[in-house]
């Protein structure tokens, strides 16, 4: 049976817990962290892409994402 191996870890940046389901699409990942910012990840090596400060309504069920093709 394989077992799973952490590859990073990225720090929230503050000392809140947070239950939020990341989102993932195509090698971006989308957390939250770093008192209530959406930040956005290189899913394969953890670096920040981009970080959005100080967002209102944001909750602990996470974001959506959606494409359209128009």
């Amino acid at each position: 049976m394989d077992e799973i191996e952490i590859l990073w870890m990225y720090p929230t940046g503050d000392e809140r817990s947070y239950f939020f389901n990341p989102l993932i699409v195509d090698s971006t990942m989308y957390v939250m962290g770093k008192n209530n910012s959406l930040i956005a990840l290189n899913v394969k090596t953890g670096k920040e892409i981009w970080i959005h400060t100080n967002l209102k309504g944001i909750t602990r069920r996470g974001i959506n994402y959606w494409e359209s093709s128009e």
